[in-house]
């Protein structure tokens, strides 16, 4: 998770953050998950206990190897691949999932295609869930790029937040955020 805290700070952390994440997301069963930037498989199996299918993402082909090393699920499909041209058919998912991934893309255009390819993706009436650290104002740091909820709103539209929560992640203030139709 991190190397500012040590392994035992970042499972507690970890098991925290899913027991939140997983309150929001409610019953997933019968749903298809899409996974951004699953890195190691962090929440892909606790995604695949209870979703039918996911088919999880990363950029990265050594994260994906330790995740598929780990992670055994059948119904989990690792591919790599990036938010900004997904090789998913149109209306392929009830869910798409994203944790600390957008807040690393820096350029524009490369949020703005992610943005258009996840909401190409989404089946009608499905949900887009979002983690990440947020602040009042869009400030870069080295490694990420802070947007704001109304700037996620704008390009996320037509759909509408449906739940938003304020997580406290060791040091690291996370906001949920669960949009839909």
């Amino acid at each position: 998770m991190s190397s500012r805290w040590s392994e035992e700070e970042c499972q507690k952390a970890t098991a925290l953050l899913k027991k939140e994440i997983f309150d929001i997301l409610g019953d997933l069963s019968g749903t298809k998950v899409l996974e951004i930037g699953c890195g190691i498989g962090r929440f892909t199996k606790d995604l695949a206990k209870k979703a039918v299918e996911v088919h999880a993402i990363d950029i990265c082909p050594l994260m994906l190897k330790k995740a598929a090393k780990r992670i055994k699920n059948k119904n989990v499909y690792f591919l790599k691949a990036s938010s900004s041209a997904l090789p998913f058919p149109a209306n392929s998912f009830d869910l798409i999932f994203e944790v600390t991934v957008f807040q690393h893309i820096h350029d524009a255009k490369t949020f703005n295609n992610s943005v258009k390819q996840l909401k190409r993706v989404l089946k009608p009436g499905g949900r887009v869930f979002l983690c990440g650290v947020l602040k009042p104002t869009p400030r870069k740091s080295y490694s990420s790029i802070y947007r704001t909820v109304k700037e996620y709103k704008a390009v996320l539209y037509p759909l509408k937040l449906l739940k938003k929560k304020r997580y406290l992640c060791i040091e690291d203030p996370y906001t949920l955020m669960l949009f839909g139709s």
